[in-house]
């Protein structure tokens, strides 16, 4: 909310700026007085006070409770450099505001969306309750899956393509959830299919805890992070699977743009994972993926496993996503197999809140959620008339 006033804001006055501005009917005219001081106010606004607005209302925002407290903290001397060193490359990324995202090539001005300038203090209890959420809501999608699959009217209101279910099992998913610190977290939306925020969360937040563990606010706690530890274990269960086979593991994303930066790292960082379990691995760029001959043909005595960092929505509607249905992948005996399955488009689906709330309506974790609007303006107009 915070972001999208501030957003609304330099909108609000970008219109102010073209507004001011003495174009007339001919390019030639010259800039205004007061379309000179509106240009002034915008930069300063997108360049200076939009950041600083932004973390003065989130202190205001976070009042201390019995299980969460937000703490101010000063920067480390050399955090830009700690936190690359911790595999957070992209941390360094031009425009958070639109007015350093406009001029960013000009003044070379950017916005490190990773802020050392607070940290949130969580209460046990806090913890056992967003973790226990976290078990729950995979569990309820995991039988929404079940369920979706099954039944073809499901798969058209989730919008998901009969051809791309094959009973796999996954490695990893994000789950979004809301919590104020007082109530129970909330479900927003579960990113199974391209897990980013993956370094932010593991390594980049342990090395920053380690490294001002010395500090008063910061003595002598701990911190709720086994996903590196968790990352590897599951790679080992994969290797483990079938000792008589050896397997290849293929990570891929997009390798040219500089738009993916943030997909190919967290790629690259969970294939450290996996050589950290022993498992043999190699990095493609997806587009080059789209060639038959870096998938096919396969030898029968390997194990070949492809993990891409890219939506399967997008994926679907290129010509490597032919490679997606089972029915391309079987014809070697089932030795090509993808990860994350295709079926984590049921959970990356906004289709999947309404599913839950009908499956399990008033559930402590889950937000009201309709497939359609005029069930909102229906209920709201019997509650309306109740009352």
């Amino acid at each position: 909310v915070v972001a999208t006033d501030c957003c609304r804001l330099e909108i609000l006055v970008l219109r102010r700026v073209m507004n001011s501005l003495n174009f007339g009917r001919h390019w030639g005219n010259r800039l205004t007085a007061g379309g000179l001081v509106a240009i002034s106010a915008v930069l300063f606004d997108g360049c200076y006070l939009g950041p600083s607005n932004e973390k003065a209302a989130a202190d205001r925002q976070c009042p201390r409770t019995d299980y969460l407290e937000r703490v101010k903290q000063n920067q480390r001397k050399n955090w830009k450099y700690r936190i690359e060193e911790a595999g957070l490359t992209f941390g360094k990324l031009p425009g958070v505001f639109w007015g350093r995202a406009l001029y960013g090539d000009i003044f070379g001005w950017t916005d490190y969306y990773w802020n050392e300038e607070a940290c949130y203090n969580v209460h046990s209890d806090g913890m056992w309750s967003i973790q226990k959420a976290s078990y729950e809501l995979h569990s309820m999608c995991l039988e929404a899956v079940a369920e979706v699959v099954e039944d073809d009217m499901l798969l058209q209101a989730f919008g998901i393509p009969q051809s791309l279910w094959a009973e796999e099992t996954d490695l990893m998913g994000r789950l979004d959830l809301l919590w104020d610190g007082k109530g129970p977290p909330k479900f927003a939306e579960y990113n199974a299919d391209t897990p980013t925020v993956l370094i932010e969360s593991a390594s980049a937040q342990r090395q920053w805890l380690k490294d001002k563990m010395d500090e008063p606010t910061l003595k002598g706690k701990g911190q709720f992070n086994h996903i590196d530890e968790r990352l590897v274990q599951a790679f080992t269960c994969l290797e483990a699977e079938d000792l008589k086979k050896p397997m290849e593991i293929i990570f891929s994303a997009q390798s040219y743009d500089k738009f993916f930066k943030e997909e190919r790292q967290t790629t690259k960082y969970i294939q450290a994972a996996a050589a950290l379990a022993g498992c043999s691995s190699k990095f493609i760029g997806l587009e080059h993926l789209q060639s038959q001959g870096n998938l096919l043909p396969i030898h029968h005595e390997v194990r070949k496993i492809i993990w891409k960092m890219y939506p399967y929505e997008w994926l679907s509607q290129e010509d490597l996503g032919q490679y997606v249905v089972q029915d391309h992948l079987v014809h070697a005996e089932g030795r090509v197999r993808w990860m994350e399955p295709a079926w984590k488009l049921i959970l990356s689906s906004k289709a999947i809140l309404p599913y839950l709330w009908s499956k399990h309506p008033d559930h402590p974790n889950l937000l009201p959620a309709y497939f359609t609007a005029e069930v909102i303006h229906i209920r709201t107009y019997t509650e309306y008339s109740h009352s």
